[in-house]
């Protein structure tokens, strides 16, 4: 009812609420994390398993319509994946993957932290980094 509310068409829409925007703004880089990496991942074992050029730009944005081609095409299961994503395996091994495969030097995966800091007067009591 909300999707038609604002103009969406209900049987395609989906979405869901939030606490505020602060969750909302976690879920969004949650999600592209999962999406960057999922392609990567698909990038890197074509490349290592089929011999496949990596082209990291094509691969990081190839779209889940793409990806499921691709997962088809190779025939490919998910777990065969694990080795090559950045979240599942090991970040560092993924990184030089990915230089081998681009010629380039890669240092690493962009890690999102969460800090917090809790003052009281002008010191950190607490500092969770």
């Amino acid at each position: 009812m909300l999707a038609e509310m604002i103009g969406y068409d209900s049987s395609t829409a989906c979405g869901h609420f939030t606490s505020g925007g602060t969750v909302a703004n976690f879920e969004s880089l949650w999600r592209a994390r999962f999406r960057y990496d999922h392609w990567l991942s698909l990038g890197l074992y074509l490349a290592e398993e089929h011999q496949q050029k990596l082209d990291i730009f094509t691969a990081c944005h190839m779209g889940w319509q793409r990806y499921h081609q691709l997962v088809q095409d190779f025939e490919i299961k998910e777990n065969h994946l694990k080795a090559y994503s950045s979240v599942l395996s090991n970040p560092y091994k993924v990184s030089r993957l990915i230089s081998k495969h681009t010629q380039n030097s890669y240092d690493g995966p962009i890690v999102l932290v969460l800090a917090i800091c809790i003052f009281h007067g002008k010191k950190p009591l607490i500092s969770l980094d």
